[in-house]
C-alpha cells in the first residue's frame, strides 16, 4: 500500500514501514484509528499523534514534502478504501446494507451521518381573553354548551371524590327528556 519511494523516509522516522503497513491494513479492514494503532503496536502517544496528523491532513494543514503529510495521505487513503467497502455493502442491499449504513452513520459521520430530525413547531394564533369568565362565556357560545362552569366544577369534584373513595357528587345539569315528534 505504501509506495517504495517513501520506504527510506518512513523507516528513518517513528513510523516504521511494517508497523505503518499493519496500521493501514487494519484501518482499511474496518478498525478505528485507535484499534488499528493498537494492532500496529503503536504507543498511545503515537496513536494520538497519528489521529492529529490525519485531522491536519483532512483540513489541508500539512506541508507536502513532510513525513506527516505522507502518513496523513496514506491514512486518508486507507479510510477512503474502508468507506468504499462499506458503501459497497449498502449498494449491494440485503442484510449487509443495514450493517454498512450503520457503520457509515456511526463511524464515519459527516456526509454519511444519520439524517437530522427536524422538529417543526406549529404556532397557532390564539384568542386572548381578559378574564377567565370571558373565556368561559366564549367557549360556551362556541361549543353550544350551557353551564360549562358548573360542569367543570363537577368533573373536578368527581375526580377528587373518586381518588378519595368518597361518594360521587350528583351531576348539576338538568336533563330534559327528548320530546317525541308530533305526527
Amino acid at each position: 500500500m505504501i509506495a517504495s519511494e517513501y520506504y527510506d523516509l518512513l523507516e528513518a522516522s517513528e513510523w516504521h514501514i511494517s508497523n505503518l503497513d499493519t496500521f493501514l491494513r487494519e484501518l482499511q479492514g474496518g478498525a478505528t484509528l485507535k484499534n488499528a494503532g493498537i494492532l500496529a503496536e503503536y504507543t498511545p502517544k503515537q496513536i494520538k499523534k497519528i489521529e492529529s496528523i490525519y485531522a491536519q491532513f483532512c483540513n489541508d494543514e500539512l506541508d507536502e514534502p513532510s513525513i506527516e503529510f505522507i502518513v496523513g495521505f496514506y491514512v486518508s487513503k486507507a479510510v477512503a478504501y474502508r468507506d468504499k467497502r462499506w458503501i459497497g455493502f449498502v449498494e449491494a442491499g440485503g442484510k449487509q446494507a443495514s450493517a454498512g449504513m450503520w457503520l457509515l452513520e456511526r463511524r464515519v459521520g459527516g456526509e454519511f451521518g444519520a439524517p437530522v430530525q427536524k422538529v417543526q413547531q406549529e404556532i397557532k394564533a390564539g384568542v386572548m381573553y381578559s378574564s377567565v369568565q370571558e373565556a368561559i362565556e366564549a367557549t360556551q357560545k362556541k361549543l353550544g354548551i350551557k353551564q360549562i362552569e358548573e360542569q367543570g366544577d363537577y368533573w373536578a369534584k368527581l375526580q377528587t371524590a373518586a381518588a378519595l373513595s368518597q361518594e360521587l357528587p350528583v351531576l348539576p345539569i338538568e336533563a330534559h327528556p327528548k320530546k317525541d315528534p308530533q305526527p
